[in-house]
């Protein structure tokens, strides 16, 4: 999908939940976010980011309906490169309920981030869900730049397009599929598929085991911007846990993994963890906060790569 009609698909479904904004009414509450990013991989490539944002949500008791703006700042660097980018984002989430009583949920965010070489982006994701007959369907379009050194400093970005679904097979077996297509602004197309097969060990503990596999090719392969090999698989064997912990007001969650990818036909060993605090603090303020590591490819990939990252987010109603 070009980029042209990618940001015209994007923009159609932010004008439609702008448009929605009016059904809000007098209860629609108010309300300030922070989200802090950082990370850092083994290619020397970091990001810092900072955003504040200003929303309105339908009710204090709907997290999900809300619109409002968002302003970015960001700090890109590597070994002998710095370059910094400013954002400004709309953004927008409605819950849509059809004559037959299902519900769809359509969500989107618009915008432009400008760069210090003085190169600037235009952005934004749109993502429409449905549960049908028990089996959730997601279709997402996505448009942003690529955070490494040399395709920042030759302007890459992407446009994705992702189809997924959500199958509970019984209460406690589910699989999960995604297949999609990234088109690279340097000429790269990727067609990826995911797959995700959980069964949870314990409700009562909130254990689950699982087993996932990612795939793709690129058609302009190790064109030096990311890593982008020709062919990538990799398949993983994880475990997750969350636990409702009262004293602390949230959830505590956490899961690990480990397995193989297969780069071009060479193997290696590959992980990832994440920790995850889902807190509301003293009503109405809420907190999530997440810290994890992977040497599974990103922006970087192969033998010894290591990406590991920090994420905070604040709301603050008023």
């Amino acid at each position: 999908m070009g980029d042209k009609m990618m940001m015209r698909m994007i923009s159609r479904i932010s004008v439609g939940l702008l448009f929605s904004i009016y059904s809000f009414g007098f209860a629609a509450e108010p309300f300030v976010s922070s989200n802090v990013v950082a990370s850092e991989d083994t290619d020397h490539n970091r990001v810092r980011g900072v955003m504040l944002g200003v929303g309105v949500r339908t009710s204090p008791d709907d997290d999900y309906d809300k619109f409002g703006i968002r302003h970015g700042m960001y700090q890109f660097s590597a070994p002998g490169f710095s370059l910094h980018g400013n954002a400004d984002v709309f953004f927008g989430a409605r819950t849509l309920e059809l004559d037959s009583g299902r519900k769809i949920k359509a969500e989107a965010e618009l915008g432009q981030i400008r760069l210090s070489d003085e190169k600037s982006h235009a952005i934004g994701a749109a993502q429409i869900s449905a549960d049908l007959q028990g089996v959730n369907y997601e279709l997402r379009f996505e448009r942003n730049i690529v955070d490494s050194e040399n395709s920042l400093r030759n302007g890459v970005t992407y446009n994705a397009t992702t189809v997924a679904l959500d199958y509970p097979v019984s209460e406690r077996l589910n699989v999960a599929g995604v297949l999609g297509w990234i088109d690279f602004s340097d000429n790269n197309n990727r067609p990826l598929g995911r797959m995700k097969l959980s069964y949870v060990v314990s409700e009562e503990q909130g254990l689950a085991a699982y087993v996932r596999g990612r795939l793709y090719r690129d058609s302009n392969a190790y064109s030096g911007n990311y890593f982008s090999p020709e062919h990538y698989a990799e398949y993983l064997l994880g475990a997750s846990v969350r636990r409702r912990i009262p004293a602390l007001r949230g959830v505590l969650s956490a899961y690990a993994e480990y397995g193989q990818e297969r780069v071009d036909g060479s193997n290696s060993s590959v992980y990832a963890w994440q920790i995850r605090y889902q807190s509301v603090i003293q009503q109405p303020l809420r907190m999530d906060v997440s810290v994890g590591r992977q040497t599974t490819a990103g922006t970087g990939g192969g033998p010894g790569y290591r990406y590991q990252y920090a994420r905070a987010d604040f709301i603050i109603p008023f």
